[in-house]
């Protein structure tokens, strides 16, 4: 089977507008200020300066062990493959703590480096806890390190059956 053709268009903007009193000190002439300087926005794909080759988007349940681990060399793919990233870079993650269904988690998940081959994201001490409902996203900008089977795993634990964490991987 051919490799797929992966392009991902991304964002991480935070477009706020902001309304200040119209004081002496703070005079605003147009009424109000759009704080959009740190937004960025690109593509990754093949051949570009952040490649994107590989993706998966699931959901990965804590189950009764309230743990689980997620395996970059075996994830689920489209159309029921499996997608190894072997050899690639983590270049964008997006985790949303939700139950299977979509709904906000009962409580906190906690995603760290795995504990047997574990892929360091960002750094060796990576770890972050999701409180219900909360979404971390990150860009590796391809400087993660490559997936191997020495360094594939990312361990989840948390405190409910039901909850778990919606993923997306974009490597390259």
């Amino acid at each position: 089977m051919a490799a797929p053709f992966v392009t991902t268009n991304w964002a991480l903007t935070f477009r706020t507008t902001e309304s200040p009193e119209n004081t002496p000190a703070t005079q605003v002439p147009y009424g109000s200020i759009v704080h959009s300087l740190y937004d960025r926005a690109g593509t990754m794909g093949a051949g570009l300066p952040v490649p994107a080759s590989q993706c998966a988007f699931f959901h990965q349940a804590l189950g009764g062990g309230l743990a689980a681990t997620i395996d970059l060399t075996a994830l689920p793919g489209t159309n029921n493959g499996v997608v190894d990233g072997s050899g690639l870079k983590v270049n964008g993650v997006h985790f949303r703590a939700a139950t299977a269904l979509g709904a906000d988690n009962g409580a906190a998940v906690t995603i760290v480096v795995g504990a047997a081959n574990g892929y360091e994201l960002s750094g060796p001490a990576f770890s972050i806890t999701l409180a219900p409902g909360q979404e971390f996203a990150y860009m590796g900008n391809n400087a993660t390190p490559d997936i191997a089977a020495a360094d594939r795993t990312l361990d989840m634990t948390g405190a409910n059956a039901l909850d778990g964490v919606e993923v997306s991987l974009i490597m390259g």
